[in-house]
């Protein structure tokens, strides 16, 4: 409502404009509570801070890196020396999987009992990523630590440019794209609503030529797979303060996970 000459003009062109549709579409939420003169101190300061931080970069300090990097460190960290040993069928042992859970302050976000993978998706996806990033393998049973998991053990900032590489730079182009779209999100501290994700990572796959090759339109399925890959990746690594992890979009990045983000925003070239 800037420039539209005070509160109470800022009601008039707020109803001229139908801002109150807008609103909605892009919050998801009613307007009988929006407050037109309100001001939110915090969320201005958060907003500086991510800005301060993308005009003059700074160089992540080690304890930011150990918090990015805590949950694949604490994996890697589990599986030096002898490994992991696994169940018959490939999944961690249920004593492993409480322990994953508990020291990396999930445990709180599921309910029953949380010792199988297959009933802790977040545990279960952190694994799988790691084997499939190499820095796990599995032998005879057991999980051990891959090359590059050694490396990024001894070398915590070898697995930081890992990561970044890793996670910036997919092979899909889709799944690149989607990966700009979520770190810009990320970064600047906002994401579309629920209502409007699907059509805006749509729009924008279609922007940059992507097209099926019957000709019909993208599928809301393939978007939303597209979209759950990018957020198991991200949601490997702690890249926000802590909260719930499964509204991970929702939540204020830590200065760590910034300037991760902002280095894979460097790789994809956004910045």
């Amino acid at each position: 409502m800037e420039d539209s000459g005070g509160t109470a003009s800022g009601v008039v062109l707020f109803e001229l404009l139908d801002a109150a549709r807008w609103f909605y579409e892009v919050t998801g939420e009613g307007t009988s509570r929006f407050d037109i003169g309100a001001s939110d101190l915090e969320a201005v300061n958060r907003s500086l801070r991510r800005l301060s931080l993308q005009l003059w970069p700074r160089p992540v300090t080690p304890a930011e890196r150990d918090a990015v990097l805590r949950p694949v460190l604490w994996f890697l960290e589990s599986a030096a020396g002898e490994g992991l040993e696994l169940t018959k069928d490939g999944y961690l042992k249920p004593a492993m999987v409480s322990r994953t859970l508990e020291e990396l302050g999930w445990i709180d976000e599921f309910t029953g009992k949380g010792n199988r993978e297959v009933n802790t998706p977040e545990v279960l996806d952190l694994r799988l990523h790691l084997l499939k990033w190499k820095l796990l393998r599995k032998r005879n049973g057991r999980l051990l630590l891959g090359s590059m998991g050694k490396l990024g053990l001894a070398e915590p900032d070898t697995l930081w440019d890992y990561l970044v590489q890793t996670i910036g730079a997919p092979q899909h182009d889709a799944v690149k794209l989607m990966t700009r779209l979520a770190a810009h999100w990320l970064v600047q501290g906002s994401e579309p609503s629920y209502v409007l994700r699907d059509e805006v990572i749509i729009r924008a796959l279609e922007a940059s030529g992507f097209v099926t090759r019957s000709g019909d339109p993208i599928p809301a399925e393939w978007v939303r797979d597209i979209d759950r890959t990018v957020r198991q990746s991200l949601g490997c690594l702690q890249l926000t303060v802590p909260g719930e992890r499964f509204r991970l979009l929702e939540r204020e990045p830590s200065d760590g996970g910034l300037k991760f983000l902002l280095q894979v925003q460097a790789l994809l070239g956004d910045r």
